[in-house]
This record gives structure tokens, C-alpha cells and sequence, in this order.
């Protein structure tokens, strides 16, 4: 990725294991010029797939005149999300963003090259953008840890062993880890800093670590942002009494970010006080690659601003804290990624013509997974129903958006156009979380 940056190049990671025809779609809507993967099924199917080794022995970048100066709005990184259309987007983010994200977010929390941060998520997720390049650009260290020491007491010991001073985690991460963290407490010494994102961050699952770790020891810090945003939008250092709160606020927006809170007739405005929310600024992107059609209804211009609809429901409540606290839409947040259900429902539909589904996100047993629901009438064998459509998800779609569960139901709730209805159905779902249905 550095070499990348040193000629100039754009990145467009992809998760490792990522079915094939995923790999493809976005090696297509990409443009990407050079596949490098060690993955022997892309070096076959894609016409400029190249493993590194091949490169070295190609002896492909000879000398420095290969080398290329970026220009600000060159772009730095493609990440690609889930498309409500049954296809992935692509957000372009511009070397000018991303530099705009660390400056902003510098002028919040300081960084310096004593600082070492694991690399602990997928590139494919933009929270590895701010983890590598917030911690490379002040000189500090990026720790790259093994497989199996991303998760338990194999977690805990990569933080004690390499001394990590600053800690990226999405709540869902924390919850599972924060167990062994708390076991040995004493032996985290130089963790001064543990910053959340990606997914709405409740007070219960830091109450226990607060009680073992004050916070002037370790500071709490939650930030808010999406893809389209460069990864981080806001920022709000957790106090004592956010404690007492259900949901830690997502504080205030880095400098360089505009808001509105749009009414539900369509207004927009800063002293709404709940609404859908729009954001403006220096690290909002240009739009969607290669999509025209998705990028209109994302984004606008008003005045020589361009707008970002986030689709986010935000809530400022009367000592001023902004909450979020839904969505206008059917996006689903889940353990940092979010997720266009429908896209899910399109490539799941390719297996079953005759059965309906719909997916949702539920918790079980205080864990947040995937569920879909999916209608078997009487002529249907529902277990076979089932396994193809898990087969089929296994196949086309990448981990972090495959159902973990499949639920079977008769019919699936439909409104008086006879069409299916998203919200009558999600009865089904809170009767799965209170442990109703199997």
C-alpha cells in the first residue's frame, strides 16, 4: 500500500477470502489495472491478476523515475460497500480527504511517533485507514499482528508483548475481548488511549472496564463516521456521566464538517432536533465510482457545498449531546460494516425462485447477527430450502454479510398492494430475540 501511494497509485482492497464473483464485480466496476493477490483463484481468473512474488521477479518498478507525484484530488483508495441494488459502491477517497481526516482528528487527539496501534481490522473496512496512516504519518509504530491473536487472551498478550499504546475497536470487538483485557489490567500499562467506531457505542459494555480502568488512565473516546466521509466525522471523549446514558454520544463534528438535520417535510436545518443528517465538509467524497444514478440520490450541492445524506436518524437531546438513534432507510450497522439488506436479499433470491426472504439484524443471546427470513409453503422441504440458500451465500457473498441464521415461516406479512412488508415482518424478529421462535 505504501509502494502504491509512492507511484501514485490508487488501492482497492479486498477482503481475504471474498467469494470470487464479489471479487469480480469489483475488479470490473474498479477499472483496477494490476490485480496483487496470493489468492490462486484470482491469478487464474482475472487477466492482470499478479501474485508479489511475480512482481519481484518481474523486477517491475526499476527505478525511481517510475515514481509519481500525487496530486490532492488524486485518488488515494477505493473502498467498496454494500449497494442496495444488489450490487457493491465504490467510494473514491481522495488524497485531499485523507489528509483532511488526520488533520482534523490531530487537532482532537494527539498522536506521536512514541505511539504504537495494532492493525486489527480487514483494509476492506475503513477503520484499517485510520488505523495505518494516522499512526505512520506521526512516525509511531503499526503493529500487524497474527491471525489467531485478534480475539481472547491471545489479544490481551499482543497488547501487553508490543506494548500498544492506542486501541482501535468497534463495540462488538470490545465486548468480546474486554474480559481478558480486564483479567490482566495491571499488565496494560501502556494503553492510554481505546478509540471506538464503526457501530453505535452503548454504555453497558464499559461500565465493568471503567470500574477496573479509570478513565483518567484510559481515555474513552467514540467517534462517528461512513465510508463517504473518510472514516471518521466526529468526536466526543466519554465522561463519567455518559455512563448513565443508554447510547454515548457522538459528540461533536471534527473541524472542516457542516450538519443539517433534515425535517420530515423536507427542510433542513442545525436547530432541528431530530432528523435525518446530512454532512458537508472537506472529507466528504465526490460520489460513487463509475454511478452516476447512486451518487444523485446521496449526494447534493447547495450552494458550493456538496452534501452527504447519511441516512443516519440523529437526536440532540437538551444538554446538547447528538445520539444516533436510526436510520431513515433499511441499512443495517453491524460490527462496523454497514449493510444494504437488500443487496444480501438480491443474490440470496438467485437460489430460491420460489420462496420469499427478507434479512434483518437481530440479537441473540446479546450477540448481533445476520437473520434471514425466509417463506416455505407446504410443497417445500424447508431444511433444503435452507442449506441452498446458505450454500448460495457462501459462494457470492463475504463473510460479514452472510446470514448466520435462517429462519422458516409459512407466508411472509405482505400491505394492501399485496406487496412484502418490511416492517410487519420484523415481528417475526422480535419474537426470535425473546426466545420465542428456534
Amino acid at each position: 500500500m505504501i509502494a502504491l501511494m509512492k507511484i501514485g497509485a490508487a488501492y482497492v482492497p479486498i477482503a481475504p477470502g471474498s467469494p470470487l464473483t464479489r471479487v469480480q464485480q469489483v475488479y470490473e466496476q474498479s477499472g483496477s489495472t494490476l490485480v496483487l493477490t496470493d489468492d490462486s483463484r484470482l491469478i487464474e481468473s482475472c487477466p492482470r491478476a499478479a501474485s508479489l512474488m511475480q512482481l519481484i521477479e518481474a523486477d517491475v518498478v526499476r527505478t525511481s523515475q517510475s515514481l509519481r507525484a500525487w496530486q490532492a484530488n488524486d485518488i488515494a483508495y477505493v473502498i467498496f460497500t454494500s449497494g442496495s441494488t444488489g450490487r457493491p459502491k465504490g467510494v473514491p477517497i481522495t488524497h485531499q480527504n485523507l489528509a483532511a481526516l488526520l488533520k482534523a482528528v490531530f487537532s482532537q487527539l494527539t498522536l506521536g511517533n512514541d505511539d504504537r496501534v495494532p492493525l486489527l481490522h480487514s483494509t476492506s473496512f475503513d477503520f484499517s485507514v485510520w488505523e495505518i496512516w494516522s499512526v505512520l504519518a506521526v512516525g509511531g509504530a503499526l503493529i500487524i499482528p497474527n491471525r489467531h491473536e485478534l480475539h481472547g487472551q491471545a489479544f490481551t498478550r499482543m497488547l501487553v508483548d508490543q506494548g500498544v499504546t492506542v486501541l482501535n475497536q468497534t463495540p462488538a470487538e470490545f465486548a468480546m475481548n474486554q474480559a481478558s483485557m480486564t483479567a490482566e489490567i495491571d499488565k496494560l500499562s501502556a494503553l492510554r488511549t481505546i478509540i471506538f467506531g464503526g457501530d453505535k457505542l452503548h454504555s453497558r459494555i464499559l461500565v465493568d472496564w471503567v470500574s477496573r480502568c479509570p478513565l483518567e488512565r484510559c481515555r474513552i473516546v467514540n467517534m462517528y463516521g461512513i465510508t463517504e466521509t473518510t472514516v471518521h466525522a466526529s468526536y466526543h471523549e466519554v465522561i463519567a456521566d455518559d455512563l448513565d446514558r443508554s447510547s454515548i454520544p457522538i459528540g461533536q463534528f471534527l473541524p472542516g464538517f457542516e450538519f443539517r438535520i433534515r425535517s420530515g417535510h423536507g427542510q433542513a436545518d442545525k436547530t432541528l432536533l431530530r432528523g435525518p443528517l446530512e454532512l458537508a465538509g472537506c472529507q466528504v467524497t465526490s460520489g460513487y465510482l463509475n454511478d452516476k444514478q447512486k451518487t444523485e440520490a446521496a449526494f447534493y450541492h447547495s450552494g458550493h457545498k456538496r452534501y452527504y445524506r447519511t441516512g443516519d436518524i440523529v437526536e440532540l437531546t437538551e444538554d446538547g449531546a447528538l445520539i444516533v438513534v436510526g436510520r431513515s432507510d433499511n441499512q443495517i450497522s453491524l460490527n462496523g460494516f454497514r449493510i444494504e439488506p437488500e443487496e444480501i436479499e438480491s443474490v440470496l433470491t438467485q437460489a430460491t425462485s420460489s420462496s420469499e426472504l427478507l434479512v434483518y439484524k437481530a440479537t441473540i443471546r446479546n450477540t448481533d447477527i445476520l437473520v434471514c427470513l425466509v417463506s416455505t409453503d407446504e410443497q417445500l422441504d424447508s431444511k433444503s430450502v435452507i442449506a441452498t440458500l446458505s450454500d448460495h451465500a457462501n459462494k457470492h457473498l463475504p463473510a460479514f454479510m452472510r446470514p448466520m441464521k435462517y429462519l422458516s415461516v409459512s407466508a411472509l406479512d405482505k400491505n394492501e398492494n399485496a406487496k412484502i412488508d418490511r416492517k410487519k415482518n420484523q415481528a417475526f424478529i422480535e419474537e426470535l430475540q425473546a426466545g420465542g421462535m428456534s
